[in-house]
């Protein structure tokens, strides 16, 4: 037996989830297939509202990494099947959501990564979350520009992948500031101190690492390239500088 049904699955302060579908087998292993969509709200709104059952590992890092934020809208769609004890399992899903005016705290020590617009799609296989610029900005207003896009293989055993592949451009104390944090460490036991490095960087960068609690540099996959201009590192070789350094790393 197969029943159409619409539904408001959620609604609050404006913001609404709502979706259409059929119901089938009723009354032994019913199976819903959703299609629905959602509307604008806020980030605080979105991350109360996002139903556990689609992409709950997804909901979980936004919820925890996303402090700021816009929802333009989005759709999914759902296929939910009642397992053992009654309780629901998806069987299968895919989603597109709009954002805007996104911050994201990717690490505890570093600048917030805003972006003016990313768009997160999840197609059952691939989870990915592409936009088009961003910036990680400091609190004195250095900034670093970024574009790329995030992705993991929703198939992929436990713990899984992230891989991120990014350009960047800015200010290259900006960057050895948060490189130096964990779980990179790039300065340890250097003595450099990047308040006191002049430079610009450019990069292009593949990053994959596993999405898990704690991360470890032997754990990181790192491939790319950078170039570094108009560099000055004081006192490299006592009691020498190095100025005007153009520098290629690949």
């Amino acid at each position: 037996m197969v029943a159409p049904c619409s539904v408001n699955l959620l609604r609050a302060g404006g913001a609404e989830v709502s979706a259409e579908g059929d119901v089938a087998g009723m009354g032994s292993a019913p199976i819903a297939r959703l299609e629905g969509k959602i509307g604008a709200m806020p980030e605080k709104t979105f991350k109360a509202l996002w139903p556990a059952a689609l992409a709950p590992q997804s909901r979980a890092w936004i919820g925890q990494r996303l402090v700021r934020g816009q929802l333009q809208g989005g759709s999914f769609q759902a296929d939910l099947r009642e397992a053992q004890g009654g309780s629901v399992r998806r069987s299968a899903s895919r989603s597109l959501l709009v954002g805007s005016d996104l911050a994201l705290a990717l690490s505890d020590r570093w600048p917030a990564l805003e972006l003016p617009r990313a768009l997160a799609r999840l197609d059952g296989h691939t989870f990915e979350v592409s936009a088009p610029e961003g910036a990680f900005v400091a609190s004195d207003g250095r900034r670093i520009g970024v574009k790329g896009n995030f992705s993991v293989d929703m198939q992929e055993p436990m713990p899984r992948t992230g891989h991120i592949t990014a350009k960047m451009q800015g200010p290259l104390s900006l960057a050895l500031e948060m490189l130096a944090q964990e779980p990179f460490n790039v300065l340890h036991d250097s003595g450099l101190n990047p308040a006191t490095v002049e430079g610009k960087l450019e990069a292009q960068l593949s990053l994959a690492l596993p999405l898990q609690h704690v991360v470890t540099p032997a754990d990181l996959k790192i491939d790319g390239k950078a170039r570094i201009s108009d560099g000055r590192l004081p006192q490299v070789f006592p009691p020498y500088d190095v100025n005007g350094a153009n520098i290629v790393l690949s």
